[in-house]
């Protein structure tokens, strides 16, 4: 039995953004310090238990989407079409899910380090990367582990309801 080319591609698509979450990401942030104080023991105490969960958010995310599809028949086009806001409803909550779970890691997990918080002056310093270079990873995020997977496995007549999914799936495809 040979397998379709797209499930390949949608497999590698899953695989490829796993990869950028939990090893790209993290070599980033070990690497270029991006204002931390210690950044690998961020990466390892922060980024890594919230890029898991948010990884697992995704996949929740795509695999209700992928059950829509098996289930959903729509009698037309048009029909069809107004699925586009279910699926991007679905990508939004899966970047909203992966921005809160990294905001909640951010603010309630204590980093193990010899420093302690200056108590003296009242002020607890929060460890964390500038928001304004996370969330654009974030988006990535939702691209790598959404968008380019729902392209390639999605079902029967909603098979082209994601944006780009049409262009894409007639790369993959002989037509």
């Amino acid at each position: 039995m040979q397998m379709k080319t797209r499930y390949v591609l949608g497999g590698l698509a899953i695989t490829m953004g796993i990869f950028w979450i939990m090893l790209v990401t993290s070599f980033l942030i070990e690497n270029y310090s991006l204002g931390l104080k210690d950044p690998i023991k961020w990466s390892q105490q922060i980024y890594l238990p919230s890029g898991a969960l948010s990884s697992i958010l995704y996949l929740c995310f795509l695999l209700a989407w992928i059950y829509y599809t098996f289930i959903r028949k729509c009698k037309n086009c048009l029909e069809a079409k107004q699925t586009l806001g279910l699926w991007l409803t679905l990508l939004g909550m899966a970047i909203s899910s992966n921005i809160v779970s990294l905001v909640l890691f951010i603010n309630f997990t204590t980093i193990q380090a010899t420093a302690s918080p200056n108590f003296q002056t009242g002020v607890i310093d929060i460890d964390a990367p500038p928001y304004e270079l996370l969330i654009p990873l974030t988006l990535v995020n939702g691209l790598l582990l959404f968008w380019l997977p729902s392209c390639f496995l999605s079902q029967r007549t909603l098979r082209f309801i994601p944006p780009f999914s049409y262009e894409l799936n007639t790369i993959s495809e002989k037509r």
